[in-house]
């Protein structure tokens, strides 16, 4: 009967752990080792777009980005933690979220961070044809 509760209870932890991690729903996470977590994508040879988050891109990822059918970007968490960032103006570190499986088995990081002149840089990590199609070809 022990074997049993505990198995209910580690199944319940699992659930509670992983499928939060699928969902776009949840938030941007802190990474305070941002040169770790960009240079471990650089080696799993993904590809990066980068540029300022300034109103010429937001109007791209709204017409743009947000109305790709895989992709599903989560503007309004993008744009708070645009706030966040221009808040906190953190030296070190970036926030971060990841997406799995929207094209098979690609992934897609989108990563920001603060830039004392540029101010928040909005980066993208993707192992998809199809996003790398759709991101542009220059930064804003």
């Amino acid at each position: 009967m022990k074997s049993k509760a505990a198995l209910l209870f580690y199944s319940g932890l699992f659930l509670l752990m992983f499928l939060p991690g699928c969902s776009h729903k949840e938030q941007f996470r802190y990474e305070k080792k941002q040169s770790v977590l960009i240079r471990s994508l650089r080696e799993q040879m993904f590809f990066e777009y980068s540029t300022p988050l300034k109103e010429t891109m937001k109007i791209y990822m709204e017409l743009e980005l947000a109305n790709h059918p895989n992709l599903q970007l989560p503007l309004e968490k993008i744009y708070q933690t645009e706030q966040k960032l221009k808040i906190e103006k953190p030296q070190l570190g970036c926030y971060y979220q990841t997406f799995q499986g929207f094209d098979g088995d690609k992934k897609l990081y989108i990563i920001m961070d603060w830039n004392n002149k540029d101010g928040v840089i909005i980066r993208f990590f993707t192992n998809s044809n199809q996003i790398i199609d759709i991101l542009p070809d220059y930064t804003f």
